[in-house]
């Protein structure tokens, strides 16, 4: 191995055993891992409302919520830095370290990170500040605290807390369904102060949203529920509703394929698909995405129908009806189709009138500017002047305005038929769409248990996630 080579490799081991030496402050940057699995580098500072802002390594400015930030984590990329600058670099990476701990609800891992910043940094003015925070972490590891929200609590306490936001998002499910959506608003509010991470709370919140026509903030609180209780059906499938409320179709028929894959053969569930697939156009539809959900709904749906054809329903668009409702909106049907029959043929017959026309139109016209070309005559005295129009110009002039006259009244009788078509279409008694995707409200609400251990994620036991009151 050369010099050069030797020293490169001696630097690789002494960067690996050492992520947090100190180098040259204008390099540093730091890195915040999110919850949806991508990462950010570049300078983090905190924002105002809580959040961070990112300034990125190419200049752009990116503002991330708290509650979207799994961590935050410090990263250096040169040399090390020795002599009078050492001591603001370490203070720099002291301060970077501080903030990738914010978000961390595991006292271990903060505990190892300021343990190989101080083996990295013995002497530095910046490693007693940091033994302090070894200190604190050390003493939260040791009585078992547990973080809720940006508090470190007994597991007691935090069981305290979740049985009370609990209670108080019962409460405000009890005021949703009685019509008291203020109401409910002020009580979830209570409940996600006293426990921020509440499942309950945040899915009502998220059908008060909709309920209200905020689509984003909808979204983001079953976002919410979603990373907190993966594969709850309920929140799956009013993802699904609000993306595609929001025209993201792509991202509402994944929403809507997990939800079918968490409750198989949910009539609900496949009720909304049905009106979903109903909506999109052939462009959507034969998106990876639309092709994998519909696949799923065509296997459950046929399973659906085969259920309930034993208790004498079938499916009609995406609602359901009686063999004898069946039997009638058939026939309706038939009769509604025989009448749009008639008013197609009338329709063309409109419309070849309108071609005859146009066709007349255009002759006449020709022959107009023939004559006008026509008129002009050279006189040996007065050199060129324009003669008289014959009659035969004006009669064509008159059958031009008569023929435009008909030709508008032919395609007043289409806009007519147009409408008439579009109410017949209504007439059935049983509408096969509605257009509507319905959000499951709040029967789906997901009931947490209170944690008596050292875990953060809510516990939510299957059989408590619907149709509880």
């Amino acid at each position: 191995m050369t010099p050069c080579h030797r020293r490169r490799a001696v630097s690789i081991i002494a960067a690996a055993a050492a992520p947090f030496l100190v180098i040259s402050a204008t390099s540093s940057a730091d890195i915040i891992k999110l919850k949806d699995g991508t990462t950010l580098e570049g300078d983090v500072k905190r924002a105002p409302d809580g959040g961070w802002t990112v300034v990125t390594v190419d200049g752009q400015t990116r503002t991330v919520a708290r509650a979207d930030v799994k961590s935050i984590e410090a990263t250096t990329a040169t040399h090390p830095s020795t002599g009078p600058s050492a001591a603001a670099a370490a203070d720099e990476n002291l301060y970077s370290l501080r903030r990738s701990v914010e978000n961390i609800d595991d006292a271990a891992v903060a505990i190892d990170k300021y343990e190989r910043f101080l083996e990295a940094n013995p002497a530095a003015p910046a490693a007693e500040p940091a033994r302090a925070d070894l200190a604190t972490w050390r003493d939260r590891r040791d009585r078992g605290l547990v973080k809720v929200g940006g508090e470190w609590v007994t597991p007691d306490a935090r069981a305290d807390r979740q049985t009370r936001a609990i209670a108080l998002a019962s409460q405000a499910r009890q005021q949703i369904k009685g019509g008291h959506p203020r109401d409910a608003e002020r009580t979830l509010r209570q409940a996600l102060e006293v426990d921020p991470r509440n499942p309950s709370a945040w899915y009502l919140r998220g059908v008060l949203a909709h309920q209200a026509d905020r689509a984003p903030e909808a979204r983001k609180a079953f976002e919410q529920v979603n990373a907190a209780i993966p594969n709850h059906a309920p929140t799956l499938n009013n993802l699904g509703v609000v993306l595609f409320r929001q025209r993201q179709y792509g991202g509402a028929m994944t929403y809507y394929d997990q939800a079918m894959q968490a409750s198989p053969v949910d009539r609900e569930i496949l009720d909304n698909v049905a009106e979903a697939i109903e909506a999109l156009d052939d462009g959507q539809e034969s998106s990876t995405a639309a092709q994998k959900a519909i696949r799923r709904f065509r296997s459950q749906d046929k399973e659906l129908q085969d259920r309930l054809a034993k208790q004498g329903l079938y499916r009609w668009g995406a609602t359901w009806v009686t063999q004898a409702q069946l039997e009638q909106l058939r026939e309706a049907e038939r009769r509604i189709q025989e009448t749009l029959d008639r008013m197609a043929a009338t329709y063309d017959a409109e419309q070849d009138a309108i071609v005859e026309i146009d066709a007349d139109i255009a002759t006449n016209e020709r022959a107009m500017r023939q004559i006008e070309a026509s008129r002009y005559v050279r006189d040996p005295y007065a050199g060129t002047r324009r003669g008289a129009y014959p009659a035969v110009y004006y009669e064509l002039d008159r059958d031009t305005d008569k023929l435009r006259r008909d030709r508008a009244a032919h395609v007043a009788r289409q806009e007519e038929l147009r409408a008439a078509a579009k109410a017949a279409r209504k007439d059935v008694p049983v509408p096969r769409y509605t257009g509507v995707q319905k959000l499951i409200e709040t029967e789906g609400t997901p009931i947490a248990v209170p944690e008596s251990g050292p875990t953060t994620a809510p516990a939510v036991p299957a059989a408590a996630t619907r149709g509880m009151d």
